[in-house]
């Protein structure tokens, strides 16, 4: 639910995930905000921190055979990670010119309230 808020414009209310969840409204809301706060509100996960909940959720399932293991996804490797070719490993880049950077501004996030 909140990963769904966090990345899409458009999502369905707290009152949907509540249904679908079998929870009241109002523990999804107080659900919500506590896991927030003990996140620090940051919702951003590195590709690491990712790639290891993934292989520690993948093994245990394997390793107790709640699933087989053709089931599960491997995981994809990083998008961002450059591949190096063969014959580039030895080429220095420089920069000419540093890039015009932005300070970052503040965000705030707010939980959702029921509708």
């Amino acid at each position: 639910m909140i990963s769904a808020k966090f990345f899409d414009d458009q999502y369905f209310n707290n009152a949907y995930y509540a249904k679908v969840g079998g929870v009241p409204c109002k523990e999804m809301n107080s659900l919500e905000v506590e896991f927030l706060f003990l996140t620090n509100f940051s919702l951003f996960v590195t590709y690491d921190t990712y790639k290891q909940y993934h292989t520690e959720l993948r093994n245990h399932a394997m390793r107790n055979g709640e699933c087989n293991p053709y089931e599960v996804p491997e995981l994809e490797q990083d998008p961002h990670k450059k591949v190096e070719k063969e014959d580039e490993k030895n080429v220095v880049m420089m920069q000419t010119e540093s890039p015009q950077i932005r300070p970052q501004q503040d965000t705030v996030m707010m939980a959702s309230t029921p509708y």
